[in-house]
């Protein structure tokens, strides 16, 4: 079945979506009109996309050439135009590669932190034993000071008693004091 073009459509029968459209492309092309600023007969014979696909260009009838869109092909602070897909997917890829590299360092040091987390830990496990022993060691040497005391006071009183048996005696008996005992 060919098209006939008697059969024709109004309006009205059109469907809302349909109409959206219709109305949508007319509007654009109200906007490229405006914004090419055709007068007279500088009407457009051509319009083609140039340089790798980033200038839209007019060719108008007395011959002239406009440029009417450029479409930057990097990524620009300070660009009003348009930008190519490819260029925001690099600058996209570039970022993730960044943040990969970034994780990784986070990871690396998250790692490195458990290990002197471990290595503290164990640290201060070696230190609290330490102290204990030291303790242990300050409390044995506490107990010999104390003995040495108590061994020093029993000779000291030893050693007056013999002296003191020795000055009264008939025996004629010395004490050694180099062994701690009465001599002969």
């Amino acid at each position: 079945m060919g098209f006939n073009k008697e059969d024709k459509v109004r309006w009205e029968e059109l469907a809302p979506s349909l109409q959206e459209m219709f109305n949508g492309i007319s509007n654009s092309i109200t906007n490229l009109d405006n914004n090419i600023n055709i007068t007279g007969d500088n009407s457009v014979t051509d319009i083609s996309i140039s340089n790798n696909g980033t200038e839209l260009i007019l060719y108008k009838g007395d011959g002239t050439v406009e440029t009417i869109l450029t479409i930057d092909t990097e990524l620009n602070g300070t660009s009003t135009n348009p930008v190519q897909n490819k260029a925001i997917y690099a600058a996209i890829q570039s970022l993730s590669a960044t943040l990969n590299a970034i994780n990784s360092r986070i990871s690396t040091l998250d790692t490195n932190i458990s290990t002197l987390s471990s290595s503290l830990n164990s640290l201060t496990s070696r230190v609290s034993s330490l102290e204990s022993r030291m303790n242990s060691v300050e409390s044995r040497a506490s107990t010999l000071e104390s003995n040495v005391a108590s061994i020093a006071a029993r000779t000291s009183s030893l050693e007056t008693k013999v002296n003191s048996s020795s000055g009264g005696s008939s025996s004629g008996g010395s004490y050694d004091n180099t062994h701690g005992c009465p001599g002969k």
